[in-house]
This record gives structure tokens, C-alpha cells and sequence, in this order.
């Protein structure tokens, strides 16, 4: 059921929200926009620890008719993104892989997969973290960067921005989930109405669409484009949380 909740009293929670993700570093410079900057202070306020901060994009690219042709791609793609390629591929079960490392330092990683699969399509996969909140800007500064260089490309990005971590709850529970209050405090403050969940023994994953997190200028219906997921450690118990946009696309 859609919040009731007014609009004044959401902005009211969102500030109070960023002001406490503020004061403990896991936010984005002023004036910084995106669905990175509107999960942040959601995020801050759940997760107590291993917090990480994750954006990816995947997309289909250019068909590919043998190896040569494949290689020919991806230097094109070295080329835009200012990479050395590798000599070869690295294959694997008749699936061709060039991986390039676009960031290595001490608060972020990032990686770029151009992936050819033996019916001939192809997957360009870009992927930056960060554990630290020093990496989020650098993070925010890779996003843009990749859009301008995928744009090059002629590829439209699509990004998917998560947020994952170690949240406060009973560790004697015998089942994952998020207690009343923190669903709410999910579709308070980010406007979201709940639209579909699933849960098996150590896992809840609950679908949402949020009226304020980015979505095409064309989606008409009410579509997914919010992700809440908690998986329990069957072993400690511990249960993390992964908060993402549109979808999850790493593993929980």
C-alpha cells in the first residue's frame, strides 16, 4: 500500500537522514545527485558494519564473428577507456574474456569485463567499489567518467547502484528479514510502495518502485526499480542487508 505519509515529513526524514550519514563520512559531496546520493542516508541508518558501496553497469555490445574480430573490439574499447589490452583472451568453456583493471588503491576497485560468448554476442560489464567512505566521490567521479567513455561507445549506461553491510538484528532467528519499523523507514524515505517479495530459508529479497529514484522518461507503469534484500548467515546468524537500484546484481 502506497505511503500515506506527506511530503513535507519525507523531506523532513531525508534531511535528518543525510545529516547523520554526513557526520559519519558515508556521503557524497554537496550538490551531488543520483541514486547513490538518495540511498546513502537510508543505508547509513541500517547498517552497523562491513558497509559497501557498489556500481556496475552491463550491457549487450557489438557481435563478434572469431577471436580476431573479438580483439579488434576490445581494443577499441582500450582505446576509449585509455586501457592496455591484453595480448589474448582468456577462455574459458568457449567463452572469450578480456578483464582490464581500471582502479586499484586503497579505497576503491574497479574492473571492466568484455565477455563474448560462443553464439557470437558479447557483454561490456563495468564495476567500481569501495569500502571506505573516502572511496564514495571517487566513485561518483568513475560513474560520470563512464558515461562519457560508454557514450563514446554508443552504448546508453545502465547503471545499477548497491549498497551493502552487516545490519543490527536477532542472530537466534531462524529466518532473514526486515522488522516493521525498518520496512517503513524503507518506504518512508524513499517513497517506495512494495510491489512483490520473495523469502526461502536464509534469504528475503522484497521489490519496490520508488517515486523518487531515477527511472525512464517513458515507463508509463509502475515498474520495479528499488531492491531490498537480507540474507542470514546460516552459520553466525549475522544477517546483511543490500539496498539497490533498479535491481541486485551481485550476490546477497
Amino acid at each position: 500500500m502506497r505511503a500515506t505519509i506527506s511530503w513535507t515529513f519525507i523531506v523532513l526524514i531525508t534531511l535528518v537522514l543525510t545529516l547523520e550519514a554526513a557526520a559519519q563520512g558515508w556521503t557524497l559531496r554537496p550538490h551531488s545527485d543520483g541514486d547513490l546520493q538518495r540511498l546513502l542516508p537510508l543505508a547509513e541508518s541500517v547498517i552497523i558494519s562491513d558497509k559497501k558501496v557498489i556500481i556496475k553497469h552491463t550491457s549487450a555490445y557489438l557481435p563478434y564473428k572469431d577471436e580476431r574480430d573479438f580483439a579488434q573490439t576490445a581494443q577499441n574499447i582500450s582505446t576509449t577507456f585509455k586501457l592496455t589490452a591484453p595480448l589474448n583472451p582468456i577462455r574459458k568453456q568457449d567463452v572469450l574474456l578480456y578483464r582490464f583493471t581500471l582502479k586499484d588503491t586503497a579505497t576503491t576497485q574497479a574492473t571492466l569485463l568484455w565477455i563474448g560468448f560462443p553464439d557470437g554476442s558479447t557483454q561490456l560489464s563495468l564495476t567500481a567499489e569501495t569500502l571506505q567512505s573516502d572511496g564514495i566521490n571517487t566513485l561518483h567521479d568513475l560513474q560520470q567518467q563512464w558515461n562519457t567513455q560508454l557514450q563514446a561507445l554508443r552504448i546508453q549506461s545502465n547503471w545499477n547502484v548497491m549498497i551493502q553491510g552487516n545490519i543490527d538484528a536477532d542472530t537466534s532467528s531462524q529466518q532473514p528479514g526486515l522488522s516493521p519499523s525498518l520496512q517503513l523507514h524503507v518506504t518512508d524515505s524513499l517513497h517506495a510502495q512494495e510491489l512483490a517479495r520473495y523469502q526461502d530459508a536464509n534469504s528475503l529479497s522484497i521489490s519496490y518502485h520508488s517515486t523518487i529514484v531515477e527511472e525512464s522518461a517513458a515507463d508509463t507503469q509502475q515498474k520495479m526499480n528499488l531492491q531490498v534484500a537480507v540474507h542470514r548467515d546460516s552459520i553466525t546468524g549475522q544477517q546483511r542487508i543490500t539496498i539497490a537500484t533498479p535491481a541486485i546484481s551481485i550476490a546477497y
